[in-house]
């Protein structure tokens, strides 16, 4: 079983326009893969979906493939 991580394009950018969101997968990925994730579809991590949520914020979720490591990172943080 695969888990996700939610993820909010405002807290990995200073940049407001569109670029916005390609500007936080970067940085997010970034910094995933600088802790020994390998980044690529049905690999460690990889960009699962983008959207926004009713109070406007736009979310990225990211997908582990191994649900351990995904709880070890969303108790570690950014």
């Amino acid at each position: 079983m695969k888990a996700e991580i939610k993820y909010y394009t405002d807290d990995f950018t200073k940049h407001k326009e569109h670029f916005s969101t390609l500007d936080a997968v970067a940085n997010i990925s970034s910094l995933l893969t600088s802790k020994g994730f390998e980044y690529g579809k049905e690999k460690d991590v990889w960009l699962q979906e983008v959207h926004f949520e009713k109070s406007g914020r736009q979310v990225l979720i990211f997908r582990f493939n191994n649900p351990q490591d995904a709880m070890i990172e969303r108790l570690r943080g950014m």
